[in-house]
C-alpha cells in the first residue's frame, strides 16, 4: 500500500469530506493528475467546471459597463450585486454592516487600504509578526506619514487580552477634533503555520480604553484570505 493509501485508511473519516474531495479532484482538476501541488497561500486553483460555466455564461449573455443605464450594463450590475449578496451571505452578514468591494486580490485590497488610511505623524501600525508580505508593506505608508509601527508575537497578543482594560460601550469620533487613527492588522489564520490568533483581538483593539483614549482611535484589519477559503 502506498503512502496515500495508508493515510486514507487511518484518516478517511476526518479527511476529504468522506471521499468527496478526491472525486472533485479527479473530475474538475484533471491537470493535477500525477502532480504534487502545495498551496501555501490559501488561494484555491480554478476548477474546470468553473471555466465551463464561465465560458457558457459569456457566450449566452451580453454584458456591458456596469456604470451605464443600457440593458447590457444593467445585466452586469445585476450579476455584480448578486455576487455581493452571495459573499455577504457566506460570511453570515448583510449590506447593513459591511460593504463588498472587488479588487484584484488580497494584495490589491491591502494596498488600497494603506493608500487611503488617514495616517498622521502620531499614527501607529501594529501587526502580527507572521502576517502576509502585503500586510508588512503597509509599514512604508505609515512611515511616510511620520508614524511608527510595531510587530506583535502571538504571546504579545495573548498577553494583551489578559489586561483588564475597561471596555468602552461606544467609541465616539464625531465630537473629537484631530482624531489620531491607528491600525492593527492580523490574519484570522496564518498562511504558513495555520495558527489562528484569537478573534477577540478585534473587539479588544476597537473598544479597549487602553487604545481608544483621548484622541486615539484604533481600526482593525483582518486578513481572512486563508481562513475563509479553508474553514467550513
Amino acid at each position: 500500500m502506498d503512502e496515500k493509501g495508508k493515510f486514507l485508511r487511518e484518516y478517511s473519516s476526518q479527511y476529504g469530506y468522506k471521499g468527496k474531495l478526491q472525486e472533485i479532484r479527479d473530475s474538475d482538476f484533471t491537470r493535477l493528475k500525477g502532480v504534487k501541488y502545495l498551496d501555501n497561500t490559501g488561494a484555491a486553483l480554478y476548477s474546470e467546471l468553473q471555466l465551463k460555466h464561465g465560458f457558457e455564461e459569456l457566450q449566452r449573455i451580453l454584458l456591458g459597463n456596469p456604470h451605464s443605464p443600457n440593458p447590457s450594463s444593467i445585466e452586469s450590475t445585476k450579476i455584480i450585486d448578486n455576487v455581493r449578496d452571495i459573499v455577504l451571505s457566506f460570511f453570515n452578514t448583510t449590506a447593513k454592516y459591511y460593504s463588498v468591494i472587488f479588487t484584484s486580490g488580497a494584495t490589491g485590497a491591502l494596498k488600497l487600504l494603506a493608500e487611503t488610511f488617514p495616517w498622521s505623524k502620531n499614527s501607529c501600525f501594529h501587526y502580527y509578526h507572521e502576517s502576509h508580505n502585503s500586510v508588512l508593506g503597509i509599514r512604508e505608508y505609515v512611515l511616510d506619514s511620520g508614524g511608527t509601527f510595531e510587530a506583535k508575537s502571538l504571546s504579545d497578543l495573548e498577553n494583551e487580552l489578559t489586561k483588564h482594560s475597561p471596555k468602552l460601550d461606544h467609541v465616539n469620533e464625531g465630537s473629537i477634533t484631530d482624531v489620531v487613527y491607528n491600525l492593527f492588522a492580523f490574519p484570522a489564520q496564518c498562511n504558513f503555520s495555520g495558527i489562528k490568533p484569537p478573534m477577540s483581538l478585534i473587539q479588544h483593539y476597537q473598544q479597549s480604553s487602553q487604545y481608544n483614549s483621548g484622541s486615539k482611535r484604533w481600526k482593525v484589519l483582518l486578513d481572512a484570505a486563508s481562513f475563509s477559503s479553508t474553514s467550513p
